[in-house]
């Protein structure tokens, strides 16, 4: 069997509910394994199911990519993979993710601000039109809050 992992950064979604659910588990995971690497064969040996089959799902959850970046195709074998695995598990991403300032306004095209403003509202306001884009991504943010808007890569 081979198995290919990396570690992606997870810094632009600290403040989601995913990350601080990921870090729970890896602070848990951290108390229960051995130090020692060496050890780690002989105490999988001697758990349980349940405890190997949460071990797995934890360590797959810190492996699957479904981050689309300006240079991926939507229609890449890496993002349908992930698409389906969301699928699968009726995965809901308004319980994961909250588009912020941040993690998502400030990093979208200007253009693209108002235009996610509209599929929440409705229409915009004339003069976020004229505002700066740092200060519409902070006025984005706290419009959407708790309207369950995502941005369609994630719906």
């Amino acid at each position: 069997m081979q198995i290919y992992a990396s570690s992606a950064s997870l810094h632009h979604v600290q403040d989601s509910p995913a990350f601080e659910t990921l870090e729970r588990a890896r602070e848990s995971w951290a108390d229960i394994l051995p130090g020692n690497p060496d050890s780690l064969w002989a105490w999988c040996l001697s758990q349980d199911r349940d405890r190997l089959l949460g071990l797995m799902a934890y360590c797959a959850s810190r492996t699957v990519n479904a981050v689309q970046t300006k240079g991926d195709r939507a229609d890449s074998e890496r993002l349908l993979h992930a698409h389906h695995l969301g699928q699968a598990l009726r995965l809901d991403m308004t319980k994961w993710f909250r588009p912020t300032a941040g993690n998502y306004f400030g990093r979208i095209t200007k253009p693209g601000i108002p235009a996610a403003l509209a599929e929440v509202k409705g229409s915009i306001a004339p003069a976020w039109e004229k505002a700066k884009k740092s200060d519409l991504a902070v006025i984005a943010e706290r419009e959407t809050t708790g309207s369950g808007w995502l941005p369609e890569v994630l719906q």
